[in-house]
């Protein structure tokens, strides 16, 4: 059996053309970038806060509910869960989708998720929408 060559497939492809490769350091294509390429759409950000808070309050919320009328520190549980679904619900309607990508995400969460529960919220997003829409084809 033949000993393994170590050399890569670019180097064994630029010996069988018969050219010399030209040394590439990989760590210089990214220098100078002190963020991603790419910004991240802030509506990814707010449809997933929103399925959390709604996913903390459904698991949650039976049993707080059943000890709320003797347990205060459970009222008390139970009234932060709702508030932290009502805040994200703020953050589907005031924050604008700055991609493709939100737009979908948005239009797919609300018609999908947020229709059977809340179609004012959807009312309120399709606004949202509207205005985001021409500054993203721009």
């Amino acid at each position: 059996m033949k000993p393994r060559s170590t050399s890569t497939f670019i180097e064994a492809a630029c010996r069988y053309a018969g050219i010399t490769p030209f040394p590439l350091d990989p760590s210089t294509f990214l220098t100078g970038l002190d963020r991603p390429l790419i910004d991240p759409d802030p509506m990814l950000a707010a449809i997933a806060a929103h399925r959390r808070a709604w996913a903390d309050l459904g698991a949650n919320m039976g049993q707080l509910d059943a000890r709320s009328d003797h347990d205060p520190a459970a009222t008390q549980r139970l009234d932060q869960l709702h508030e932290a679904v009502n805040e994200a619900e703020c953050q589907l309607i005031d924050v604008a989708p700055t991609t493709m990508a939100g737009v979908f995400a948005l239009t797919s969460y609300a018609s999908t998720y947020l229709a059977p529960e809340n179609p004012n919220l959807v009312a309120e997003s399709m606004s949202n929408l509207a205005e985001a829409l021409p500054k993203i084809a721009a």
